[in-house]
């Protein structure tokens, strides 16, 4: 999955979502490869949204489909 796809499923800048997925590197829950992100641990990343306000988009509800 590509910083491009994450940006348009999760409505975030793709800026931000590259700050976030370094964070997310860091805590081993995904791994960069060229051009790629490899999701590691799916549920942990459902779950580090669990505390978060997402009534306007669920990008779990995405995660569901794949």
């Amino acid at each position: 999955m590509s910083q491009r796809q994450i940006s348009r499923i999760t409505g975030i800048a793709r800026q931000r979502v590259n700050e976030a997925i370094k964070q997310l590197e860091k805590e081993g829950l995904v791994h960069l490869g060229q051009g790629c992100i490899y999701l590691n641990d799916i549920t942990a990343l459902a779950h580090k949204l669990d505390d978060l306000d997402l009534s306007i988009r669920d990008p779990r509800t995405f995660l569901i489909q794949i």
